[in-house]
């Protein structure tokens, strides 16, 4: 089964990068909050303060007006005292200022940011939960191009075991092919960068 990492969790080693390089009140981050495709958000203090903040940044509303209706845009923008960085249709890093507009140079910088935090989010918006190492492994090895019987062979395994695990791990992952479960381990960055091939 795929679970959505709660947005608190994609702030924990973003929001300290952004309060240094980006200094602002608030810093939001709007996103679907369920896989129904619920809109949420989770807001944090800007640069002098610590934690998430418990009321919902009026900023995150204005957010989602404008992903609304710029759903393929995905450079920085500035909108007065926003500063708007989109990471897909529904998903944004917003950061609010309470006195003044952002400069020229703070959107070059998130500019420069911008990529990273984009496959920040796509790789880390949903995990694998509960495959075991062996289904893992199987899975890595099929990401190689190996069949099924050369899993078998490489984990002394029988064949139907493989396709065992395989089930399984389709089963967990909320798939039903081989191809489909790789890149969804490879999106949560459990792959590396190795080539997807059918086997």
């Amino acid at each position: 089964m795929r679970t959505v990492v709660p947005l608190a969790a994609h702030g924990a080693d973003v929001v300290p990068v952004l309060r240094r390089i980006l200094p602002c009140g608030r810093i939001t981050l709007v996103g679907p909050g369920d896989l129904t495709g619920a809109r949420g958000s989770c807001t944090w203090a800007g640069t002098d303060a610590r934690g998430p903040v418990a009321a919902e940044d009026p900023a995150g509303a204005r957010a989602r007006d404008w992903l609304r209706g710029h759903p393929s845009h995905l450079d920085p923008v500035r909108l007065d005292e926003l500063l708007l960085l989109p990471l897909a249709a529904d998903a944004a890093w917003v950061l609010t200022r309470t006195r003044g507009e952002f400069s020229a140079a703070e959107l070059d910088a998130a500019w420069l940011m911008a990529p990273g935090l984009r496959l920040r989010w796509r790789l880390g918006a949903y995990r694998p939960e509960g495959l075991t190492t062996r289904e893992l492994d199987v899975l890595r090895l099929i990401a190689d191009g190996l069949t099924a019987s050369a899993v078998g062979r490489h984990c002394r395994i029988s064949v139907r075991t493989v396709h065992k695990h395989l089930e399984n791990a389709y089963s967990k992952l909320g798939c039903h092919d081989r191809i489909t479960a790789v890149l969804i381990l490879r999106d949560a960055g459990l792959l590396g960068g190795g080539v997807v091939r059918s086997a």
